[in-house]
C-alpha cells in the first residue's frame, strides 16, 4: 500500500506543475502579445522604411503590417492558449487527448529556434547587449516552462497509468 502512496503523491506533484506550467504557457502569450505592440509601436519608421513599397501608401503598409501580426501572433497565441488550458485541465485530472502535447513540442521548437535568432545579429541594425541578454532570459524561460511541462505530462500519463495497473 505504501507504494501507491507515493504515487499518488508524485502523480499530485506532477499535476500541479501542469497546472502552473500551464498558466505559464499563456502568461509568456500574453507577455509576446505586448513586446510586439511595443516594438512596433517604438519602431514603426524603421519597420515602415523596410516594408516601403511605391505602390503602397504609409496607412495601408500599416494595415498590411498589422494583418500580418495578426495572423502570424494570433495564431501563437491561440496555440498557447490552447496548450496553456489543456495542460492546466490534465493537472485537473481531466484527461486530454495527446494533441496538445504535440502543439506544445511545435511550440517549443519555435521558441528554441526565436532564442537561437535572438542572438544573432540582424543585417547591420545594433540591438544593445542588453536587450539581447534579457531577450535570451525571456526565451529561454518560456523554451523552459514548455519543456516542463512536455516532462510533466509525460509524468502524469505514466504515473497513471502504473496506479491503474497496480490498483
Amino acid at each position: 500500500m505504501q507504494k501507491n502512496d507515493e504515487l499518488e503523491i508524485q502523480l499530485r506533484k506532477n499535476m500541479d506543475t501542469l497546472k502552473i506550467v500551464g498558466k505559464g504557457v499563456i502568461v509568456f502569450g500574453i507577455w509576446t502579445i505586448i513586446k510586439v505592440v511595443l516594438y512596433s509601436t517604438l519602431q514603426w519608421d524603421s519597420i515602415y522604411e523596410s516594408m516601403a513599397d511605391e505602390e503602397l501608401t504609409r496607412g495601408e503598409t500599416l494595415l498590411v503590417y498589422i494583418f500580418l501580426l495578426f495572423i502570424i501572433f494570433g495564431s501563437d497565441i491561440a496555440i498557447r492558449l490552447y496548450v496553456g488550458c489543456s495542460a492546466i485541465a490534465e493537472g485537473r485530472g481531466r484527461r486530454k487527448r495527446p494533441v496538445y502535447f504535440v502543439a506544445a513540442f511545435i511550440l517549443l521548437i519555435f521558441s528554441v529556434a526565436w532564442t537561437v535568432l535572438s542572438v544573432l545579429p540582424a543585417d547591420d541594425t545594433y540591438q544593445s547587449p542588453l536587450d539581447t541578454v534579457m531577450t535570451v532570459i525571456v526565451e529561454a524561460t518560456s523554451c523552459i516552462t514548455l519543456l516542463e511541462m512536455c516532462l510533466s505530462a509525460i509524468r502524469v500519463r505514466r504515473l497513471r497509468r502504473r496506479l491503474a495497473e497496480q490498483g
